[in-house]
């Protein structure tokens, strides 16, 4: 791409900052170091930019002068190009004229000056480019872009240019011993007529070529010529014609606008391979020059640069291992009879460090007869080799052939991107990168995916790339076998099942795991379709999506979510690979009817679910549990004791730490229990003092427990006495009923409602001793009775012994 226009004025600056701004926001791109020797747009009525501008005289017996100006109006006075008198521009939008349309024009430029010229001997390459206009009269004969060398003391540019018409203002017209433009190194020639591609354009003794024609013109190429002086050399030594009948390529229109034509140079005398800003790639001792011809074809030449002949320039010293030392550049254009304008604009010249070489090698690992759902293990090593480091992030991409496609990829230091389709790549930032040093290895898993896939086709369809903005491209056209790794066997998964969500742990066991390089989730369907789930060793420590070694096991912190059913969970490691199966179960409650309970008897059962994800919350949405019991939200028991009979309906439900939930409408039947009495089986009441009038003492513990569960709690204890008696129960030995008084005495309860207490005096039995009133449900009281006996005067020692009964109802 040519580079943006560098208006100066109007709206064309603002466009040239809005995408300098662009470009600086979204593509950051780190190249080999620069120095610019010359940066001239051409769009104003002064040379201006970076750089010394010479224009030399026309040769010995040429008429005019040299006609190189600017078609910006404005300028007659200042500077070694000015405007042109004729054909101006609007300021701002002008360009270089080398010839107007007027017959056997001839004009150059050329850089000059200790701070222009090219020093050819600093390690260095040097990259140009610049967009030709040639247009708008009746096919003149063309343009060059030229080095010549230079004295290494003062580094002149050429004095004179060499001849018009056919030699293009560089080249002599051997016929009529004209002689060329001075010390000439290299010239690329836009040749339009043709006769650039002629011997009478060079010296003699140049070697004979098709594309280098006697008397016969080759209109429309691109022509490179060697070496030259006076009329000795100025050999042609590439062309993009190939002979006489090779068709014109189009390097120029009939207006300004259409013939735009963007050109690069590069000459690499450096030690290493150069990349330039643009993306062309130039080795050690070569050359290069890219046309975009009118219509948008691109064309490329390139070739060894040459030596130049010892006794060639005025002295061997302007020569150092066969090359010039010190070399200007510059533009000619020429018209014969026939003419054309001939234009530039946006020319910059600058030197270019040499790039970094990257290097990449695959190895593969698969087995010897895959099948559909089997692994692909690949082990990439980039490197940057000898030379010069690398300054830019390097990506690799690997293309796997058809019938395997790429799953995942790691390394140490690289971020991978998702494949996509047959491709998948990975980019590593830490920056720079040595001059010799191998990078981070890469672990490619892959899996076959179609019948018929062998080793063979494997290692033979594998190519991998190593790119770098400031590098030259590494490749590997083949992945040749790796070492198979030993086979995971006994590989086993617990827990064995799980939620539909996933994000459970898991871990796996096994021999020959630990040196997994990935472990696959999915169907047989899915490993022959090569969709299954795949984890790759965790870059730093458990984490969701990858796994750890552990030990001699693998952990999974997260399972991976999963339709319901049975899945294969599959152990990688270079090219075989072990299983397990592993079940994914859906959220589901699995208790039957909760058994039945009994008022006032203590109740527990555990609900239960299966599938999900732990842990579950329990709770009650609809209905109640019976009175008295409790749901635990985290446990799913039901405990406590109930206190109303009857049958109670509720759901219940469950929801897992993956917002799963399941309901299940169920119910728990309380029985009704009993109203109960405890009374002492038998007590002593003591003895009574002699002649005392009475008797009182404690009967012992009488308790009540109504488990009956009803609406109405509500009971009542009836005591009666039988005649206690001693000896044979003559006068004066018996107490009757009627003489014994009941106090309920001290008592405690519980329950809902009101324990009522008596006190029964002397022939109130049989009477109601306590009772119970209101509440619902369950109660219980108990009391310590006090019962007193009154005795008469002529009452017998003795001991007595009688029945006291408590009766609930």
């Amino acid at each position: 791409m040519s580079a943006p226009s560098r208006a100066t004025t109007g709206s064309g600056r603002l466009a040239a900052i809005l995408l300098a701004m662009i470009i600086a926001a979204n593509s950051v791109v780190a190249h080999a170091a620069v120095t610019t020797l010359f940066d001239k747009g051409f769009h104003d009525n002064q040379a201006g930019g970076t750089g010394i501008i010479a224009k030399p005289l026309l040769p010995a017996g040429a008429t005019g002068t040299n006609h190189a100006c600017l078609t910006s109006p404005g300028n007659i006075l200042t500077g070694v190009v000015r405007s042109c008198t004729t054909f101006n521009d609007t300021l701002g939008q002008g360009k270089l004229r080398l010839t107007d349309t007027t017959a056997s024009r001839l004009g150059g430029v050329f850089g000059t000056g200790a701070t222009t010229n090219y020093d050819m001997q600093n390690n260095k390459a040097i990259h140009a480019t610049f967009n030709v206009y040639q247009y708008g009269g009746t096919e003149g004969d063309g343009l060059t872009f030229t080095f010549a060398a230079a004295d290494p003391g003062a580094k002149p540019a050429p004095a004179t240019l060499g001849q018009s018409g056919g030699s293009l203002g560089v080249a002599p017209v051997r016929s009529s011993g004209l002689v060329g433009l001075p010390n000439v190194y290299l010239s690329f020639g836009f040749d339009t007529a043709g006769a650039f591609s002629t011997t009478d354009r060079q010296g003699a003794a140049c070697a004979a070529q098709t594309y280098i024609t006697t008397g016969t013109n080759i209109p429309g190429q691109v022509v490179v010529r060697g070496p030259g002086a006076g009329t000795t050399g100025y050999c042609g030594i590439n062309s993009t014609a190939t002979d006489a009948t090779s068709p014109a390529l189009t390097l120029r229109a009939a207006t300004r606008a259409e013939s735009a034509m963007p050109v690069e140079v590069v000459l690499n005398p450096s030690s290493g391979t150069v990349r330039t800003t643009s993306g062309l790639t130039v080795p050690s001792g070569q050359y290069l020059v890219k046309v975009t011809t009118v219509g948008g074809t691109v064309r490329t030449l390139n070739g060894t640069l040459p030596t130049v002949p010892t006794a060639l320039y005025p002295a061997p010293s302007w020569l150092n291992g066969g090359y010039p030392k010190f070399l200007n550049f510059g533009w000619t254009a020429s018209n014969g009879t026939t003419t054309d304008f001939h234009e530039l604009d946006d020319a910059r010249v600058q030197t270019i460090d040499p790039a970094p070489v990257l290097t990449v090698s695959q190895t593969s690992q698969v087995a010897t007869s895959p099948q559909q759902g089997d692994p692909v293990t690949y082990t990439i090593t980039p490197a940057v080799a000898a030379g010069n480091p690398g300054t830019a992030p390097v990506t690799v991409t690997q293309t796997l052939p058809a019938g395997v496609v790429p799953l995942g990829a790691y390394g140490t230091g690289w971020v991978c991107q998702a494949p996509s389709g047959q491709t998948i790549s990975c980019t590593n930032s830490n920056t720079p990168f040595a001059a010799g040093a191998s990078l981070p290895v890469i672990t490619v898993v892959a899996i076959v995916t179609a019948a018929g896939v062998t080793p063979t086709s494997v290692q033979s369809g594998t190519s991998v790339t190593a790119t770098a903005s400031d590098a030259v491209t590494g490749t590997a056209s083949s992945a040749p076998a790796g070492t198979l790794g030993t086979a995971p066997t006994g590989v086993a998964v617990s827990p064995t099942s799980g939620p539909l969500a996933g994000g459970n742990s898991v871990t796996v066991s096994g021999t020959n795991i630990t040196t997994a390089t990935a472990v696959e989730f999915g169907t047989t369907a899915q490993f022959q379709a090569g969709t299954p789930t795949v984890f790759l060793p965790c870059p730093s420590g458990p984490a969701a999506g990858c796994f750890t070694v552990s030990g001699a096991t693998l952990q999974i912190s997260a399972m991976p979510a999963h339709a319901a059913g049975e899945v294969q969970v599959k152990v990688v490691t270079q090219g075989v690979a072990g299983s397990a199966t592993y079940t994914y179960v859906d959220l589901a409650l699995t208790f039957g009817p909760p058994p039945a309970g009994t008022v006032g008897v203590a109740y527990a059962t555990t609900l239960t679910a299966t599938g999900g994800q732990t842990p579950y919350t329990w709770s009650v949405t609809a209905g109640s549990l019976p009175p008295g019991l409790q749901l635990g939200a985290a446990t799913g028991a039901i405990t406590g004791t109930p206190t109303v009979a009857g049958t109670f309906a509720f759901t219940v439900q469950v929801a897992d730490a993956g917002s799963g939930t399941a309901t299940q409408a169920t119910s728990i039947t309380v029985n009704a229990g009993l109203l109960s009495l405890s009374v002492p089986s038998s007590v002593d009441l003591g003895p009574a003092a002699s002649g005392a009038a009475t008797l009182s003492a404690a009967l012992g513990t009488v308790t009540v427990t109504d488990n009956r569960g009803a609406s109405s709690a509500a009971w009542q204890v009836t005591v009666s006495a039988t005649t206690f008696t001693t000896g044979a129960g003559g006068s004066g030995q018996t107490i009757p009923a009627a003489r014994i008084a009941y106090d309920t005495g001290t008592w405690g309860s519980s329950g809902t409602g009101t324990f009522v207490p008596a006190s029964l005096p002397n022939g109130a039995l049989p009477g109601v001793g306590a009772s119970w009133t209101g509440g619902v449900g369950a109660n219980s009281a108990t009391w310590n009775p006090n019962l007193t006996f009154t005795f008469v005067q002529s009452q017998v020692a003795g001991q007595y012994s009688g029945v006291i009964t408590h009766s609930v109802a």
